[in-house]
């Protein structure tokens, strides 16, 4: 005894793949499928997802190669930036006698 049954409708397929379609020849009669040439179609289809996989892993390995790039020159950035604010900062504020100041602000 079959206890499930995988199948199709034909209709389903029609948009897509109309000749794979049987059409009924008189009006009691209804769609079908030419199943011996679905697996082919389904083998294209596989091969088509397969490229565009390989074309997304290709893009995201490129994303991922840029975000480092501008994290590595933001990191840069930043430290230059604190560089400069400590260089300048010291130095504008030492002959004010705020060095202590600044040193509190900072932390």
């Amino acid at each position: 005894m079959i206890k499930h049954q995988i199948g199709s409708i034909a209709q389903d397929w029609l948009a897509h793949f109309p000749e794979l379609v049987v059409e009924p020849e008189t009006p009691d009669q209804y769609y079908g499928l030419d199943y011996d040439r679905i697996g082919v179609v389904a083998l294209g289809a596989v091969k088509e997802l397969h490229a565009l996989v390989a074309r997304k892993d290709a893009e995201i390995e490129a994303l991922k190669g840029t975000q480092a790039t501008l994290e590595q020159r933001l990191t840069r950035l930043e430290t230059t930036e604190a560089n400069r604010w400590n260089s300048a900062g010291w130095l504008l504020l030492a002959p004010l006698g705020l060095v202590g100041f600044a040193f509190y602000r900072r932390l």
